[in-house]
Order: C-alpha cells, then structure tokens, then sequence
C-alpha cells in the first residue's frame, strides 16, 4: 500500500521534519531566549498571553512557565505533558504535535492536516492597532540543522512550504477550556464571499512568487469588545513549492518511490500593539 507522508508539527523543541515523504517542523526556538510569540505594546513593554493550537484530533497549548507544548487530556480535563514520540529513529525522541497526513500525489488525502494557532492577549479594552507580522528565522534552528542528518543540497524551512490565513474575532468564545474548536475554525477559513474567494486570504512567504522569509498582515484595528477578540493563524501546506522543491532536489514521487524531505522550523511571530510608531 503506498505510504502516505506524515507531518509533524512542533512549536518549541529544535527540530521539526516530516517523514515518509516529507516532514517539516513549525515554529521551533532556542527557549532559552525567545518565546513561540513576542507580544509587546509599541513602547516595547510585554503583553499576557496564551497560546492554542487545535489539530483535527486534539488540543494543544503552550505553558510559559516551563517552555512546553501540554496537550489537552480529556479524562483529567486539564492540559498535561506529553509523552516523547521517536521520529525517523530512537535518538530523535520529542514532545509535539502530529498533524494529519499529507500526500504530495493525491491532494484529497490532504484533508485536515492543517494546523490552527489561537492567541489570546490581555487588552486594556482601549481600541488597538495590531501590527502583526511572521517572520523566517533560521537561526532557531542552526542546532537542529547542524545535528539531524538532512540529505538535500542545503537546509529547507518551514516558511518556504506553508500558507497562512488570519482571522481576528470574538465569535468562537463560548467553548469551553480544551473542547476542540478545529471543525469550526477551519470551516470559518474555508468560507467564500459572494465572489468564490476566500474570505480569509492565503498568505505565504513569496512575493511575485520570489521568496521573501517575511509575511506582513499590515495593521488590523480593533475599537469595540476589544477584550473579546482573538487572533487566529491557520497554517497549512504550500503544495506547489513541496513539488517544486521535490523537482529541484531530483528527488521521486513515484508511487513506489517514495523519496523523504527535512523541513526545519524557522517560524517567529511578531505582534506589535499600539499606535503607527
């Protein structure tokens, strides 16, 4: 039976890859210096937070107290550690999350491994200008690719392989603490306008397709129940540049072929909340 290309996604520890056919690793940092998501007001001073991330099957959240991704345990009803999971060996053990399968062949196997990003802020309740941008940055990763034995001609990145949708929104609210919100949320990035388009635009690292590391969602103004408003990422994959990368690698997609890819995670967040300065 052909195999099918498994995506693991991983918001902390220093790696992130996808096995089978391709692999790849969101968001990774060196926790010792920088957070999943530097929050601040314009004048630089930090911002409460809390990170979410929902999956098809489960729901995640970042704890800030110990730089760790909890995964949401239904018969305790509360966030707890993970197990290690080995990946591609026993001396690549993490604690992370497993989207769902990806195939770079039949895109109808490719149905929700996309991952979703709640962030939750501590608004005065005064109106806001959000500046909100996602940046690559391959440096968080330097140890992760100087260790895991990739085998393309040079280290690839996460950024070079996802799309990204926003949505800022008070209107998913009322779940309660670790009910899944996924099917829901991917519903609301799925809706069309009245001319077939995406409501919520998709949004990738390249400009006039020439990768540019940088995505810039420009100014979002927020003025009334500022308090209740989240933001929400949607992250999934960019299948034409997995193709076109598989083409410039010479690596197959044949069916019986199978060939394997490392993506490392190189994602930072930056949220800026305050006037134009």
């Amino acid at each position: 039976m052909k195999q099918l290309l498994k995506s693991t996604i991983m918001f902390i520890t220093s790696l992130v890859l996808f096995t089978a056919v391709v692999y790849a690793w969101f968001a990774s940092f060196d926790t010792s210096h920088i957070q999943p998501v530097n929050v601040s007001v314009s004048d630089g001073s930090p911002l409460d937070y809390e990170i979410t991330y929902y999956t098809k099957d489960n729901v995640y959240k970042y704890d800030v107290n110990t730089n760790d991704i909890l995964i949401y345990d239904e018969n305790t009803m509360t966030f707890i550690p993970q197990d290690s999971l080995s990946i591609d060996g026993p001396s690549y053990a993490f604690q992370q999350m497993f989207t769902g399968e990806f195939d770079p062949i039949i895109e109808e196997y490719n149905t929700d491994n996309n991952v979703i990003v709640e962030v939750t802020m501590a608004f005065t309740g005064d109106p806001v200008t959000l500046k909100n941008k996602i940046f690559s940055a391959p440096e968080t990763s330097a140890e992760a690719v100087s260790l895991y034995p990739y085998e393309t001609s040079r280290p690839y990145y996460l950024s070079e392989v996802t799309q990204v949708q926003l949505m800022v929104s008070k209107d998913y609210n009322l779940y309660v603490t670790g009910e899944n919100k996924f099917d829901a949320l991917d519903q609301a990035f799925d809706s069309l306008d009245v001319n077939q388009n995406l409501v919520y635009p998709m949004h990738s690292f390249y400009t006039n397709d020439v990768y540019t590391g940088i995505l810039d969602f420009g100014n979002t103004e927020i003025t009334t129940n500022v308090t209740s408003y989240k933001l929400y990422y949607n992250f999934s994959y960019y299948d034409t540049k997995i193709n076109d990368i598989f083409l410039s690698e010479n690596m197959s997609l044949a069916i019986d072929n199978l060939s394997s890819m490392v993506f490392f995670s190189d994602i930072k967040f930056s949220i800026m909340i305050g006037g134009n300065s």
